[in-house]
């Protein structure tokens, strides 16, 4: 169905300009122009925020089959997977800075701030990215899942997925050696334990 394929393009026009604006280069050329540096955050937000709202209202108007439809007491168990995973990602927020993730405390700002520290505490030391793990939880166990909503899953995932490794790539280009024995140490996005590695020469996962 055409339909289909033009909710997977949008969703592939939201990667390219998410991951574009989101480029750290973009950002430090942008934290040196006040003070548009100061709603830069906030900007992005909004941007994301409208650019998904647009693709999912788009992906609920399509008459598209059920895969399956979960009936309780399982459906409740699905949404109660979905409501863990919604608690994960704001306490992940919440960990990073509330105000700071939703960049109000930057319209505050009077100069260009300092990069960040490394979070390495509190539930970013089960998994590097606790944020996508807990969107994963609320995207997967859908009680009700129609080819629209899978193909939106799907695409989500996906650049999740995309994502995930370009920030890894920034992250260490900002924060070096720092950043590399984290990941050494802590898994990427499912928090299974991981043994501690002892060799100066093991790479990221």
């Amino acid at each position: 169905m055409w339909e289909l394929g033009a909710l997977a393009l949008g969703w592939a026009v939201f990667a390219t300009v998410h991951s574009l604006l989101a480029e750290y280069r973009v950002r430090v050329w942008m934290g040196g122009r006040l003070p548009a540096a100061r709603v830069y955050r906030l900007a992005y937000n909004a941007l994301t925020l409208a650019m998904i709202a647009a693709l999912v209202a788009a992906a609920g108007r399509m008459e598209t089959p059920a895969l399956y439809e979960a009936t309780p007491p399982l459906a409740w168990g699905l949404r109660g997977v979905q409501a863990a995973g919604l608690v994960l990602s704001l306490a992940s927020a919440w960990g990073l800075g509330m105000l700071q993730f939703l960049g109000v405390a930057q319209l505050c700002v009077q100069e260009a701030a300092e990069p960040p520290a490394l979070q390495t505490r509190g539930l970013y030391a089960l998994c590097r990215h606790p944020m996508g793990f807990g969107l994963l939880l609320m995207l997967w166990p859908a009680p009700r899942v129609s080819v629209a909503y899978l193909v939106t899953v799907v695409c989500i995932t996906l650049y999740l997925a995309v994502g995930t490794w370009l920030e890894e790539r920034q992250l260490a280009a900002v924060f070096g050696e720092e950043y590399r024995q984290y990941c050494r140490t802590v898994p990427c996005l499912l928090p299974w334990p991981r043994p501690v590695a002892d060799s100066a020469g093991d790479t990221p996962a």
